[in-house]
C-alpha cells in the first residue's frame, strides 16, 4: 500500500509557527498509523476518531488535533490533511 500525504496551507502554517510542538515527520507518522488502523484494522497506538458531520477523521496527540480525509484506489491511498491546530481552536472553524 502506497500512501501519499498532502497538506493544506493552514496545516503548513501550523508547522511553521509551532515547530517545537509537532513536526511534519511526526504528523506523517501519525497519519500513516491512523490509516493503517482504519484500512487494515491493525492494532496501533493512535487516538483516532471519525467526525460526525463529514467524511473527516481526527487524530489527537496531546493538545494538538490533526483533521484529515483520505481516498483509496487499489494500492494507492491519498490523504489530505485539512487542518492542524490546538484543541480549543480546531473545532471553531
Amino acid at each position: 500500500m502506497t500512501i501519499k500525504i498532502h497538506y493544506t496551507k493552514n496545516a503548513i502554517k501550523f508547522f511553521k509557527k509551532n515547530a517545537s510542538v509537532l513536526s511534519k515527520n511526526e504528523s506523517d507518522e501519525l497519519v500513516v498509523k491512523g490509516l493503517k488502523k482504519i484500512l487494515k484494522n491493525e492494532d496501533v497506538n493512535v487516538d483516532i476518531k471519525k467526525l460526525k458531520s463529514q467524511e473527516l477523521f481526527r487524530i489527537r496527540k496531546g493538545s494538538v488535533r490533526i483533521v484529515f480525509s483520505f481516498s483509496s484506489s487499489c494500492e494507492i491511498v491519498v490523504s489530505l490533511v485539512e487542518d492542524i491546530d490546538f484543541r480549543g481552536n480546531i473545532y471553531k472553524k
